[in-house]
């Protein structure tokens, strides 16, 4: 049986040394990261494209004639925190397609090593030809494929 090889590579360990170090750069390029708790998270306002449009149009505004504001704004932290975002999603879009296309070439080589890993078992657990030694192996391979008992509870007491 063929088993389709889409993902014809190997990723050497020197390969994976330089993209770490790689990886290690961009971190070091961005020291102001920060790392929320999921409650952080949730309590955030998103700046999706509409609140977009209105952050850029109000800092644009502010930018234009600022002396109706409070005088603890700070005109120039929002300017600030604006172009990060701007810069920010940039890298984000970049580094989201290049992890879409990681965790894709990573799902595929899996999926074509499961495939051939289910082939070379079938083929073991018949083969009566060349096996000796082979039970071990197998004994803990069949135990993927084994089912657990499902023990029906007791009946609730009345």
């Amino acid at each position: 049986m063929a088993i389709p090889n889409r993902v014809d590579a190997e990723l050497p360990q020197e390969d994976i040394a330089a993209i770490d170090a790689s990886l290690n750069t961009v971190e070091t390029k961005l020291p102001f990261l920060i790392d929320l708790t999921e409650s952080e998270r949730n309590s955030l306002n998103y700046l999706g494209d509409r609140n977009y449009h209105f952050v850029t149009n109000t800092l644009a505004l502010v930018q234009h004639k600022s002396g109706f504001l409070p005088r603890e704004f700070d005109d120039a932290g929002f300017a600030k925190d604006t172009a990060l975002f701007v810069s920010l999603n940039t890298v984000r879009l970049e580094l989201s397609a290049l992890l879409r296309r990681v965790t894709d070439t990573m799902n595929v080589a899996g999926s074509e090593a499961f495939a051939a890993a289910l082939v070379a078992y079938n083929a073991a657990k018949s083969s009566n030809v060349g096996t000796e030694g082979i039970d071990p192996y197998l004994d803990d391979l069949t135990q993927r494929f084994a089912r657990k008992s499902k023990t029906t509870p007791p009946p609730p007491t009345t």
